[in-house]
């Protein structure tokens, strides 16, 4: 099971305590300002992700003033000057992490924490590496391709019979 937010990272200013930020939120839900607490510079956007349980945290490029954030939405609200553009860019960004998730979940079950947080970075920073679009044994010539350079013909040999042998397995 998985989840991808956004969140901010410094909503309110320095000096508001745990609690009182517990208290200014049932303040927020009764429709009472706290505008006075929340921070006055733009703050980071995050990507909070939840992976069976377990819960981390990537800083994405963007920032906005905690004043135009909604976080009930998880979006910028629409009085901010470029509302429609930036939740369009969030939302694209969540889609695209979650489609990099998905893909990468298919091709390694065993896909640990630290690796999902890299990806998240790559799919944010643009940086995504291409998909694996052959099959394992497209990928097995690749590696043996490789190895001709450094590994003597009897250990290629054997690659290629456990090749053939998987191969036999695979149609049975």
């Amino acid at each position: 099971m998985y989840k991808f937010n956004f969140y901010l990272d410094k909503t309110f200013k320095k000096g508001v305590s745990e609690q009182d930020v517990l208290a200014l939120k049932e303040l927020s839900k009764e429709g009472k300002s706290i505008k006075k607490y929340l921070n006055d510079s733009p703050t980071s956007i995050y990507v909070g992700a939840t992976i069976h349980g377990i819960y981390f945290k990537v800083r994405t490029e963007e920032k906005v003033l905690p004043s135009y954030w909604d976080s009930a939405t998880q979006s910028v609200k629409p009085n901010h000057p470029n509302a429609f553009e930036f939740n369009a860019d969030l939302q694209a960004l969540k889609a695209k992490i979650d489609l990099a998730y998905r893909n990468a979940r298919a091709n390694n079950l065993n896909l640990s924490i630290s690796d999902t947080k890299d990806l998240i970075k790559k799919v944010i920073h643009g940086n995504m590496v291409k998909p694996i679009t052959q099959g394992f044994f497209g990928l097995w010539e690749e590696f043996i391709e490789e190895k001709k350079k450094t590994t003597k013909a009897s250990t290629l040999e054997r690659y290629n019979t456990t090749k053939t042998r998987l191969l036999l397995f695979q149609d049975n």
